[in-house]
């Protein structure tokens, strides 16, 4: 994982594994950049192995971002080992693009 600032929000990139073994940490880290800035950008693209721990953290963080007046958004549309937790778990049910699922779908432009 890595932190870097693009346009305003504050970015960070995950990579590799996104699981229970990690979670601690990418939690830290997204509780730590949201302390720190108004916006937050999360690119998921790298993350090759995901479960569901990742998909309700990052849930989990969009609406609290949303009750503490700040965004949460993710880099662009969930794909790869994301998108397929997502659809497994229910939060996406076979893909679907309904407007509650815009967090999930539209990355950035969601924000």
């Amino acid at each position: 994982m890595s932190d870097d600032s693009k346009s305003g929000a504050h970015f960070l990139q995950l990579y590799g594994a996104f699981d229970m073994r990690s979670i601690d940490t990418v939690r830290d880290r997204i509780l730590d950049a949201l302390r720190q800035h108004d916006a937050v950008v999360i690119d998921c693209a790298e993350v090759i192995a995901a479960d569901l721990s990742a998909a309700q953290l990052l849930l989990a963080a969009h609406r609290s971002a949303g009750a503490w007046g700040k965004t949460l958004a993710l880099a662009a549309p969930a794909e790869g080992a994301l998108r397929e937790v997502l659809v497994r778990g229910g939060f996406l049910p076979d893909g679907a693009d309904g407007p509650g699922n815009r967090f999930w779908n539209e990355g950035s432009a969601a924000a």
